[in-house]
Parts: C-alpha cells; structure tokens; sequence
C-alpha cells in the first residue's frame, strides 16, 4: 500500500538528552553549534545542534575518545562541524543490549579513520569513522544580463561630430569624411536630407552664415 502509518516518530524517549530511543527511525546527521564541559559529572560532555529541541548530546566516553582522536580535543573546533549518529542496537547497560548513540561519519575528514576504543575491560577493538562529505552550497544564481544600450545610429554619430566641430574646416572634415559621403548619395532620402540639414547647420553654428560654399549640402 501507498499509505503507511509511520511509528517510528513516537518511538523518541522522553529524556533530556539525545538517546538511542530517537534514533530508532534511523541515523540522523547534525551540525553542531556549541560544546560545553563539566569535569566531574557521569555525562561530562554536552553537545550543542542545530534542531536539537534542548536535547544535547551527551558521548559517552568511547564517542569522546573518536571526537578527541578524530578533529582535536578543544571542543570549540567542533562548532560548525557536523556528524552523522546511529543507533546501534548491541551496545549493553549491564546484560540488556538497550542500545546506544554511536558515530558513523564526520566532516572535516578526507579519508575512513580507525580509533581504538575500549569494548570492554582490557579489550581494545578498532573504531572504524568514514569521512562526511556535505553537500556543496547551492551557486548563487547568475546576475540577469544587462541589455546593452542600444548602439546610436550613423545619424547621431554624425550630429555628435558636427555638435564638437569648432570651426569650418571641422565640420568639412565631417561633411567630407568618407562614410558621410557614400551616405550622402546611397543612404535613403529622409536620412540624406537629415545629414544635409544637420551639416548645414553646423556650417551655420560655426561662421554665422550659410554661403555659396555650403549650400550644396543643404540640397535634397
């Protein structure tokens, strides 16, 4: 069936710590956020996560030895380090296997590391931790394009010239420019006109007359 009636979620003990019993829906990964010590104390260490609901979790001493070992033993280098958590079901308190929080990944590693860790009095046994490799944050998405602004046309090239001509033979150097005469006999008959009035013009604006010498710019 499509439908499932998941229990898992009501399986979390009530308790006001991480245990196994929340584990139980399957492995979890956290980021932790702060590290706090109480030397003296059965559960010396509080771990700090993003979510945590004020249930820290609490390693036991193995799980601290893996920290110790594996990133450093200054609990303030682990803020913004994340772990993946599982419950491992074998692990015994007194002759009951009641379960325990146990470490299967870490970031911040490049490669699988073996610790030692105490299985029980006067056994070592080899603790296997594979490296947590977190996603990459998403790119930010690329700026929009900026349009361009639109090129001016060979008109207003041309006004902008004959507008900085300072004198006569400035605007002739326009007039005779190479470009402006293929216009002058190709380009169609509202722009011929339009460059012959704006030369025109120009010869106007820079001597104060439009005599003989310019008029056959004005024709159409």
């Amino acid at each position: 069936m499509d439908d499932m009636n998941d229990i898992s979620a009501t399986l979390a003990a009530k308790s006001e710590q991480l245990t196994a019993d929340d584990l139980v829906g399957g492995p979890i990964t956290i980021k932790i956020t702060g590290v706090s010590v109480s030397v003296g104390e059965d559960q010396p260490v509080k771990v700090r996560f993003e979510g945590d609901n004020g249930k820290p979790w609490m390693p036991c001493k193995n799980m601290r030895r893996i920290l110790a070992k594996v990133w450093d033993k200054d609990g303030n280098q682990y803020i913004g380090r994340s772990v993946t958590l599982f419950r491992d079901p074998k692990v015994k308190f007194g002759a009951l296997e009641t379960g325990g929080v146990r470490i299967s990944h870490m970031s911040h590693i490049d490669r699988a590391q073996v610790v030692a860790v105490q299985e029980k009095k006067g056994v070592m046994r080899g603790y296997n931790v594979q490296p947590l490799h977190m996603p990459e944050p998403a790119a930010a998405p690329a700026p929009a394009a900026r349009t361009p602004p639109a090129a001016p046309s060979f008109v207003d090239k041309v006004r902008t010239r004959l507008a900085a001509a300072q004198g006569p033979d400035d605007v002739a150097a326009v007039a005779n420019a190479a470009a402006v005469k293929n216009a002058l006999q190709e380009a169609p008959e509202d722009v011929r006109r339009t460059l012959n009035e704006a030369i025109a013009s120009a010869y106007a604006r820079v001597d104060g007359t439009q005599d003989d010498a310019h008029s056959d710019f004005a024709e159409t």
